[in-house]
């Protein structure tokens, strides 16, 4: 199968899942709130739809990959998707469901970062390599392009301004995430930093809890961390090539 058969199948299956739950969304799944994990992980299934898009991709994907899930070092990759994680569970984030403030910070950002893997998985490790002979900025714009799309926002929210700066952030985004997996080949890393915006500044049920300087020392510890790590990155071979491997 040639390239551009792989990838409208791709956009197929990843874009149709997100248009079910989001734009769509049945019954069943609006109102799953048995409990609050569930109802705060019920957003995973929408972030399924590239992680599956690329996994039926890659069966008739014949050339070798560049990017697998821990890259090109493994513990570095865990390091990056830990910190976060970490400095939330420490800090705490108050809540009004009853639950220790650590034990929230531990639940909400680690679903997000499960989140920011699932979606990392089909567009940095999948689609970007779909057009690995591209000019980086042209990778970022068709990539940061379908990851605008791909989350129906110009449905749900109307196309306005506001819309065109954010289709212009997430192209911007895939630019330097480009920029990270060229140097760590990691679907890991690309998640950590993807991780930043779904943490601080999209999920309220975070960026509300916490002040503003409470999330800016958290992103600059992230940050600074990330690129020390990044700096000292051991490029190495990947220790595989298989989907969902590591």
């Amino acid at each position: 199968m040639d390239r551009s058969k792989r990838v409208v199948l791709y956009l197929i299956i990843a874009f149709s899942i997100s248009f079910y739950f989001k734009v769509i969304p049945p019954t069943w799944f609006t109102t799953i709130n048995s409990s609050f994990v569930l109802h705060v992980s019920k957003g995973l299934l929408i972030g399924m739809g590239p992680l599956l898009g690329a996994l039926v991709a890659f069966r008739f994907f014949k050339e070798k990959r560049e990017i697998s899930i821990l890259g090109t070092d493994p513990l570095k990759s865990m390091a990056m998707v830990s910190l976060p994680i970490l400095l939330l569970t420490l800090h705490g984030i108050p809540n009004e469901y009853g639950f220790d403030p650590h034990f929230m910070g531990f639940i909400l950002s680690g679903i997000l970062m499960i989140y920011a893997f699932l979606e990392e998985y089909g567009w940095r490790g999948y689609l970007q390599g779909e057009f690995k002979k591209s000019s980086p900025f042209t990778i970022a714009l068709i990539t940061g392009s379908a990851w605008y799309l791909w989350h129906w926002w110009f449905i749900t929210s109307g196309f306005n301004f506001t819309q065109i700066f954010i289709w212009a952030t997430l192209i911007f985004a895939s630019y330097g995430i480009y920029g990270i997996t060229q140097k760590t080949k990691s679907v890991l890393a690309a998640a950590a930093f993807h991780s930043l915006g779904n943490i601080f500044l999209f999920y309220q049920m975070i960026s509300s809890q916490l002040s503003f300087e409470t999330r800016i020392i958290i992103l600059s510890v992230c940050i600074l961390f990330w690129s020390f790590l990044i700096k000292h990155w051991n490029q190495g071979s990947l220790s595989t090539q298989e989907p969902l491997t590591v």
